[in-house]
């Protein structure tokens, strides 16, 4: 038939073949960010007795000690930050330490501030924390979480700027 206009319908095409791309990476998870993922934390497992370690990201970095008696945690430590912090920012405008408890499968069962600071040098040593708290019932283990914020100091026609860090502690 001359002169007749002829088309063709390929929004169904499209739409099958982006379904048909889409639905193994949901599999697979091609389409899972995991650029800035908080890893699985390293739980510290609660036992009768003294303990001591240390707990480290990039950020800062925990010495701790601490017993538990009867559901009582006693825990005392040192909060250290690192050169990523330290040599950029001399400044900390706050600081919050918590621990995170969690049961045999992996359930938080609650939280506990362990140290609040503010307006602090991040290059004056370390900070020092010590307290003692009720263990939620059925917790085995806990690890910490941390929120914070520095700032540089304008030096010449450098611009003062700020960093909020943070560390949450998850299942």
């Amino acid at each position: 038939m001359a002169g007749e206009i002829v088309s063709f319908n390929t929004r169904p095409r499209v739409s099958s073949l982006f379904l048909v791309l889409l639905i193994p990476c949901l599999g697979i998870g091609c389409l899972t960010y995991t650029g800035s993922a908080t890893p699985k934390p390293n739980r510290i497992l609660l036992s009768q007795g003294n303990q001591a370690g240390s707990w480290q990201t990039n950020d800062v970095g925990v010495e701790y000690q601490f017993r538990e008696n009867d559901g009582q945690l006693e825990i005392s430590g040192q909060v250290n930050f690192t050169d990523q912090i330290a040599d950029t920012f001399n400044t900390v405008d706050y600081f919050k330490l918590i621990a995170a408890f969690f049961d045999d499968n992996g359930k938080k069962l609650g939280t506990t501030e362990l140290l609040t600071n503010s307006n602090f040098s991040s290059r004056a040593g370390r900070v020092q924390f010590r307290k003692e708290v009720s263990l939620p019932q059925g917790a085995t283990s806990f690890t910490f979480g941390y929120s914070g914020q520095a700032h540089s100091s304008s030096t010449g026609d450098a611009e003062p700027f700020t960093k909020s860090f943070s560390h949450k502690p998850t299942q």
